[in-house]
C-alpha cells in the first residue's frame, strides 16, 4: 500500500503547490488545517515545500485507510454496504470526495463495537 501511495502523492503534490500558489481558498483552508494540526506555517520555500508535501502524503494516507477500512466493513456484511465503484459522471475531485464522504458515512461503526469487528475479521 505504501508504494501504491508514494506513486499517487508524487502525482497529486505538483497540483497541490500549484493550488497553494494560484488559489487564496486553498491556500487558506490548508494552512487553517495545518495549524490545527499544531503544524508551524512557514513562508519560506524549502519549509513550505516539505509542509505540502507531508500535506499531500498525510491526506493520501488517510483516504487510502478509510477505502481499506471501508472494504474491511463492507466484508462483515453487517452493514449492507455497497461495492465501491466511481460512476463515469465523477471525474472531478470534489465529485470524488463527495462520493466518498457519502460511502464513509455509511460506513460509520456506529452500530458495532470494534470487538464485533474484530471477530467477524479473523
Amino acid at each position: 500500500m505504501e508504494s501504491c501511495l508514494y506513486s499517487l502523492t508524487n502525482c497529486l503534490f505538483q497540483e497541490v503547490v500549484e493550488r497553494h500558489q494560484t488559489k487564496a481558498s486553498f491556500k487558506k483552508d490548508l494552512n487553517q488545517w495545518m495549524r490545527e494540526q499544531d503544524w508551524l506555517i512557514s513562508e519560506d520555500p524549502e519549509i513550505l515545500q516539505a509542509d505540502l508535501d507531508r500535506a499531500t502524503r498525510l491526506a493520501c494516507y488517510i483516504t487510502g485507510n478509510k477505502l481499506v477500512f471501508y472494504q474491511a466493513l463492507r466484508r462483515t456484511r453487517k452493514f449492507k454496504l455497497p461495492k465501491l465503484e466511481i460512476p463515469a459522471h465523477v471525474d472531478e475531485a470534489q465529485g470524488l470526495s463527495a462520493l466518498f464522504n457519502e460511502l464513509f458515512h455509511q460506513a460509520k461503526p456506529s452500530r458495532m463495537t470494534i470487538n464485533d469487528l474484530r471477530w467477524r475479521l479473523h
